[in-house]
């Protein structure tokens, strides 16, 4: 039915690595708030969490979500014009 080997390896690795919910508001925290960079937000995850792995793309795609995107932004002065 697959065209590639299911493996209980890769399923274990993908939920290893997935952050959990105290890491994501740390994320939103310093994404919102600080406005850190993510090799900020690495070594700063990386010494809080050291048991948990950091990946870059899992980071970077963790941030976009808290990040203020160009529409969202000139929506927001819309609303002030008006």
């Amino acid at each position: 039915e697959h065209s590639h080997i299911l493996s209980k390896e890769m399923i274990d690795f993908e939920e290893s690595k997935k952050f959990n919910n105290k890491m994501l508001d740390d994320i939103k925290f310093i994404t919102v708030f600080c406005k850190f960079g993510a090799t900020s937000q690495r070594k700063f995850l990386e010494n809080k969490y050291p048991l948990h792995p950091i990946y870059s793309k899992d980071l970077y795609t963790a941030i976009s979500k808290f990040c203020p995107t160009q529409k969202s932004l000139s929506n927001d002065v819309s609303l002030v014009l008006n």
